[in-house]
């Protein structure tokens, strides 16, 4: 990225997947031949050549869009060049081209059931937890939601509890009480998920979950529907 010229962005040690990917790191597949499409090479005389690269970006890799924390930043290239006598040139910035890298939205759960186990009526249950992780280049908050339980689901014709007796909260602990209740309406709540910065340590953040069973809540084995979604959290995805 510009924000560290890619001329400074050279050597093995230097390699961030965030923004700095030098040809000296080993591990990074970098793939360059000579390209007429680019500029064709004439003769021993011509002092002109295209080359084409091709390389990955890790799947964090700081976007620079609008609205983004680096959005006064670019992407771009730097090169050198060595001829058969092994002289070289210095690593050069290019001054005509520069991309615009998107943000990207993507998520996992760590957690895909709740269970609450056996909860006796006008009883809490103990805590449940989901972990929203960060798999694009943002950070996230979310979108939750829910359907009511049934011993029936998802036809729900016989007993049911309804979609509020399930409260969720940001931090452990806090007990049914000081929750806030789930609806069957989309709501979104500021998870503030950070963007992940390690490649194989995505960034996660937790919510917290509690069942309150109602007074004289008919016995049974009770089965509902709890949608998490993952939404650009505007405030929070710069490394």
């Amino acid at each position: 990225m510009s924000e560290i010229t890619q001329a400074q962005c050279d050597e093995s040690g230097e390699y961030n997947a965030n923004n700095c990917y030098p040809a000296a790191y080993g591990s990074w597949n970098l793939v360059c031949a000579a390209s007429s499409t680019v500029n064709s090479c004439d003769g021993n005389t011509d002092t002109d050549v295209g080359w084409a690269c091709t390389f990955p970006l890790q799947y964090h890799a700081d976007p620079t869009v609008t609205g983004t924390p680096k959005a006064s930043y670019n992407w771009i290239a730097a090169a050198k060049a060595t001829d058969d006598d092994s002289a070289s040139s210095s690593l050069v910035d290019s001054t005509t081209y520069s991309n615009e890298l998107d943000k990207f939205l993507a998520y996992d759960l760590a957690t895909t059931t709740l269970a609450y186990g056996t909860v006796g009526p006008n009883q809490e249950s103990s805590e449940k937890n989901t972990a929203v992780l960060a798999t694009g280049n943002i950070g996230l908050d979310e979108n939750l939601s829910g359907t009511n339980m049934c011993t029936d689901y998802p036809t729900c014709s016989g007993d049911t509890i309804p979609v509020s007796q399930q409260h969720y909260n940001l931090t452990p602990g806090q007990g049914w009480s000081n929750g806030t209740a789930l609806s069957t309406s989309t709501v979104e709540v500021e998870l503030n998920c950070p963007k992940t910065t390690v490649t194989n340590n995505p960034a996660s953040s937790t919510t917290y979950w509690i069942l309150k069973i109602p007074e004289n809540q008919p016995t049974g084995t009770y089965t509902g529907q709890n949608t998490i979604e993952g939404k650009v959290d505007n405030e929070n995805y710069g490394s």
